[in-house]
């Protein structure tokens, strides 16, 4: 028993550092500009983070790593260690959204109105019908938290956890100024809008009650099928 334990735990090793990696990036955000940054700890290399890219983490950093002093600093190289685990910054930031119990979601996304900013860069399979229901309405309209309670009848736990994982990963605003044009409801044939738009006629919110589903005709949500890269 004990060697089985053992073997999960080297197994699920690197995931529990690109967790720990998520966690502390989300503590820090504030300090993490545009760039090419790296955590060490002392002088341990524990993770490489382009703000714009990918992220990189040891296989065998531990939690306690990230909370025993671990500090930012731009990086200089663009070399990553061979054994350091990677994966994009928006679906390392978009998995640890959806299962942390922290809530990510500021304050003021609560109170004023929410932009449609653009598709996340993360896989299709990643998203639920309740994150294509959310695009969708904010494609078409701004709203506010409550308006989209009313709207797409969620209680505010769980609106809160799904527009989070939208917001971390850069989908959704509060700044008018950064929200992309709205979408009309029947697209014009000859529009040069793109077309990686997922359809919603097969994705029906089926997590929604049919009377608590909207009544817009539009059945588009702004979800690409492969990250946009």
């Amino acid at each position: 028993m004990v060697q089985t334990l053992r073997q999960f735990e080297t197994w699920l090793a690197p995931l529990i550092a690109q967790f720990s990696l998520a966690s502390h990036i989300a503590e820090h955000q504030t300090a993490l500009s545009s760039g090419r940054f790296e955590l060490k700890l002392n002088s341990q290399l524990l993770a490489v983070v382009d703000m714009h890219g990918d992220a990189a983490v040891r296989s065998t950093a531990r939690p306690d790593d990230f909370d025993a002093g671990a500090m930012w600093d731009r990086s200089a190289t663009s070399e990553v260690p061979e054994h350091f685990v990677r994966a994009s910054l928006s679906e390392l930031m978009w998995q640890y959204a959806i299962r942390t119990q922290r809530d990510l979601l500021p304050r003021h996304y609560r109170t004023g109105l929410l932009y449609f900013r653009r598709a996340p860069r993360v896989t299709a399979n990643l998203l639920k019908d309740s994150h294509l229901l959310l695009m969708r309405e904010l494609m078409l309209q701004p709203a506010s938290f409550a308006d989209l309670q009313q709207r797409c009848g969620m209680d505010d736990e769980r609106m809160a956890r799904e527009l989070a994982a939208l917001y971390i990963v850069g989908t959704i605003t509060s700044n008018a100024k950064r929200a992309a044009r709205s979408v009309p409801r029947q697209q014009d044939p000859d529009s040069s809008l793109p077309n990686s738009h997922l359809n919603l006629d097969s994705i029906v919110p089926s997590e929604l009650p049919a009377h608590r589903r909207p009544a817009s005709t539009d059945l588009t949500a702004p979800a690409p099928l492969r990250p946009d890269h």
